[in-house]
């Protein structure tokens, strides 16, 4: 089975994409070409600092920011 039919579609953010764009051409240049972004996103998942990325997206959810007013009348009372 081709690896192609193995990945799926998915709707994902311009500037992400335009990034792994210009991984990819950079990549051409050095002479280390991928054959598409499936491909591509597929490497990522298995570099050691992914890890450290998925980890912060996942504690960055669990961060939420408080915004509270306070009247500045009825603080101190």
């Amino acid at each position: 089975m081709r690896e192609r039919n193995k990945q799926k579609q998915l709707w994902s953010d311009k500037e992400f994409v335009d990034k792994l764009e210009r991984i990819k051409a950079q990549r051409l240049l050095q002479g280390n070409p991928v054959k598409n972004l499936g491909e591509l996103t597929k490497e990522m998942l298995k570099c050691p600092s992914f890890q450290d990325v998925e980890r912060e997206l996942i504690e960055q959810d669990i961060k939420t920011n408080l915004k509270i007013k306070l009247d500045k009348k009825n603080i101190f009372k």
